[in-house]
């Protein structure tokens, strides 16, 4: 069986998502621990043909929700893994298109895979073999340039938050885990604590009023925004700048990292 690495398999399918979310004006969020192995041994079209068929069961019916594809590594070892993979949503289709549900079932079948349905959504029980080696991906220098620098992450949604804390977990930044924008801003104008990087919801800046005020501060603190997108990124304010779009991987929001070492 051909080795795959699966985050960048991921990455591509989830790019084709995100128009699909962006036309009913949904979001996404996904979830796969940066801690778990990237390379896997196995046909992973045949499970990315059936977790795009689950997620576009809701996003071709349903408007402004929020689509969670959530990974938990369950038990492994030296030449298995073993996952449960959630997909759910906060609204249920008006319209379910059944088809999607069969052919993700008819799909998962040919990996020995369990599909089952709650009314939040659909669990897949899977198995997957290991590589022999190089099941992992070593980080770039930029990013272990950020090692200790002061990070904030202000975000109303839990799902996201607890997804970006954790990723950001592992590039050795000190996180403040600010989750109210009532917090984020406290710290901002605090006298003493100097953020480096504040990674904060669009919806938190579309207030005219308040990007000027955070922008001000910036100037004064010369901390890097990342604004989290669930949609294409609009004109950027500041050199200090940039956007993680939703749905991300820990390939795409160490890219956003490497633009953030570049430029701090």
């Amino acid at each position: 069986m051909k080795n795959v690495d699966f985050v960048a398999q991921m990455e591509l399918f989830l790019e084709a998502l995100f128009k699909d979310a962006t036309a009913r004006n949904n979001a996404i969020i996904f979830n796969y621990n940066p801690n778990y192995p990237r390379y896997l041994s196995f046909e992973a079209h045949k499970l990315i043909g059936a977790i795009k068929n689950l997620s576009k069961f809701y996003l071709n019916d349903v408007s402004n929700s929020k689509l969670l594809i959530s990974f938990t590594l369950v038990s492994y070892s030296l030449s298995l893994v073993h996952f449960d993979i959630h997909i759910r949503c906060t609204s249920c289709p008006q319209k379910p298109n059944e088809r999607l549900v069969k052919e993700a079932g008819e799909l998962l079948k040919e990996l020995n895979a369990k599909m089952s349905k709650a009314e939040d959504g659909f669990s897949i029980s899977i198995s997957v073999p290991l590589p022999k080696s190089g099941t992992f991906k070593r980080q770039s220098v930029e990013i272990a340039s950020l090692l200790g620098k002061n990070a904030i992450i202000a975000c109303d949604d839990e799902n996201l938050f607890l997804t970006l804390s954790h990723e950001l977990s592992f590039t050795g930044l000190k996180l403040s885990k600010q989750k109210s924008f009532e917090s984020l801003n406290l710290h901002i104008k605090d006298a003493i604590f100097k953020p480096d990087i504040i990674f904060v919801q669009k919806e938190y800046l579309s207030d005219k009023a308040r990007l000027d005020e955070m922008l001000t501060y910036q100037k004064l603190k010369n901390f890097y925004i990342v604004i989290i997108s669930k949609d294409e990124a609009k004109s950027i304010k500041s050199e200090k700048m940039t956007t993680l779009r939703q749905p991300f991987t820990s390939d795409s929001l160490h890219e956003t990292l490497g633009v953030v070492a570049r430029n701090l």
